[in-house]
């Protein structure tokens, strides 16, 4: 204890303390790290997403940036879509095709299209390594939804698309 607040003395208020361990000695700054609204938290949960999923993290924490623009449309999206699920679903149409007369959430729908992008791309691209037999030892979820399709793909009516519809929910 004794050494860990002499190291925050001498280095500062914010240390490295292990490869995946940070000490913080400074309220302000545990407040912008860990608040809700501070987009930290968004951008490490994304990451994590990408570690558990596909085995590499994305890239937020790294670029510190929004990959791809996934959280920017997910942000502008959400609330309309969440009262798009609460309305009558005869009146759903009319209310989305409206809202894609807005610039901010036509680029919201418009990042969409890249995520379903992504989607696709990540299922070619582990599917092109497992057929090289490289794609061995990920313990990925990804690793696992192809598991599934080779064994009880046929049984249960899981196939490509089916991975590739999960991978578009994660991201």
């Amino acid at each position: 204890m004794q050494s860990g607040i002499l190291l925050l003395t001498v280095q500062g208020p914010i240390i490295r303390i292990a490869p995946n361990e940070v000490a913080i000695a400074d309220p302000t700054a545990i407040k912008t790290i860990y608040s809700i609204s501070s987009g930290f938290t968004k951008v490490y949960a994304f990451d994590v997403i990408g570690e558990l999923f596909f085995s590499r993290m994305f890239g937020f924490m790294a670029q510190a940036a929004d990959y791809r623009g996934y959280i920017t449309a997910l942000d502008c999206l959400l609330p309309m879509l969440t009262t798009a699920c609460v309305m009558p679903s005869y009146i759903r149409p009319v209310f989305l095709t409206g809202g894609a007369i807005f610039p901010r959430i036509l680029k919201a729908l418009m990042s969409l299209k890249n995520v379903e992008t992504a989607a696709k791309d990540a299922v070619a691209e582990r599917s092109a390594l497992m057929k090289k037999g490289e794609a061995d030892g990920k313990d990925d979820i990804m690793n696992s939804l192809f598991e599934v399709m080779e064994t009880k793909g046929e049984k249960v009516d899981f196939g490509l698309t089916e991975i590739t519809v999960e991978v578009y929910v994660a991201l």
